[in-house]
């Protein structure tokens, strides 16, 4: 598809581009409200407290194999939302910069906690 024809349809495309996102990320409440947090510092103990908790959650919910250890997953959730692709559906969705707050965040936690 061309890009004339990609701007033409963004919603259209939008939409097909997020049926491809893991349904745990688009309803994981806990992403979305640590992303309405972005506008305080990632090291502040409520975004912190946040992330633990969605870790504690994916450890309860997800096979050990797929979240592996605390800094593992903090590792992937960083690539993941460092990522064009979901960047670009998650901050469409979420707000600009919502995206790299997360993974800033993550990014904190793996190397602090």
């Amino acid at each position: 598809m061309s890009g004339k024809y990609n701007l033409e349809h963004f919603s259209e495309v939008m939409n097909r581009q997020l049926s491809l996102v893991p349904e745990e990320m688009k309803q994981n409440d806990l992403f979305v409200k640590l992303s309405l947090l972005r506008e305080k510092e990632v090291s502040t103990e409520e975004v912190q407290n946040l992330v633990g908790q969605i870790i504690l959650q994916a450890q309860e919910n997800a096979p050990a194999e797929l979240t592996g250890d605390p800094k593992k997953y903090c590792d992937t959730i960083t690539s993941v939302y460092s990522g064009d692709y979901i960047k670009a559906i998650f901050d469409a969705k979420n707000g600009a910069g919502a995206s790299g707050f997360i993974a800033e965040a993550f990014q904190y936690y793996s190397k602090n906690c």
